[in-house]
Formats: C-alpha cells, structure tokens, sequence
C-alpha cells in the first residue's frame, strides 16, 4: 500500500541543464514528470516505499532523462518523511532496477517485452 501522498515536488537538482556526478536529470518538461508520477501511483507500480514509471512513445519506450553515461527512460519516486514524493530518472542497475512485479504489470500493458524486461533486470536495458 502506498504511504500517504501529501504533495509532489519538482526537485530543482534533478531539473539542472546537465546531470553531475550525484544526479541524474529530466530531459522531460515538469508536466510529464508528474504525469508518470499520477500513472505510475495509480497504477500501483509500487513495492518497498518506490514508484516506477515509464513512457512510451509511437510504440518504443522513450526517453525520460540522463545522466554522465547513458540515456534515461525509467522514472524512480521516492516518499520523504513529510509524505511529499519525488522523482528522477534512472538506469537499471544495482538499486535502480524496478522489481519483477513492476515489471510484470508493464510487460502486460506493453510497455515493455520480455526482453527488454530480462535486460532491465540483468541492468542491460538501453534505448
């Protein structure tokens, strides 16, 4: 069950022109970060206090963000104490990788295939 939703904040780190080192950053405009985030809770893209999201475009999952290395398209929410949520986009690997039952539901509403979801899970995924 989702903890209790407060607000969501657009975190300006994470809204920077560039990623650093700590931060990845959207390449998305703010309304498309908050739409994922309303898809995403809605959906119940949920497990161990994260939401997930992806978006998909003209029927390939679409970029989202970046970091130093790589093209983002998976979107990470985290709850802080104040039950105020928010976001950043991420690669899958080590903790940044949506847990099987995520995937599942995506797989189901097409939105990812099943290899994209092994290579999600084996941190391979790129677009």
């Amino acid at each position: 069950m989702l903890p209790r939703f407060s607000s969501y904040k657009i975190n300006p780190k994470h809204r920077a022109s560039r990623p650093s080192q700590t931060a990845s950053v959207w390449k998305v405009p703010e309304w498309n970060e908050v739409q994922l985030f309303g898809i995403a809770s809605t959906k119940d893209w949920y497990k161990d206090g994260i939401l997930w999201a992806v978006m998909k475009k003209d029927s390939k999952i679409s970029k989202i963000g970046e970091d130093l290395e790589n093209d983002l398209c998976i979107a990470k929410y985290r709850c802080d104490s104040n039950s105020d949520w928010h976001g950043y986009p991420v690669h899958p690997k080590d903790d940044d990788i949506p847990p099987d039952l995520v995937l599942e539901l995506w797989r189901k509403e097409n939105l990812i295939d099943k290899r994209d979801k092994r290579r999600i899970q084996q941190g391979k995924f790129s677009i």
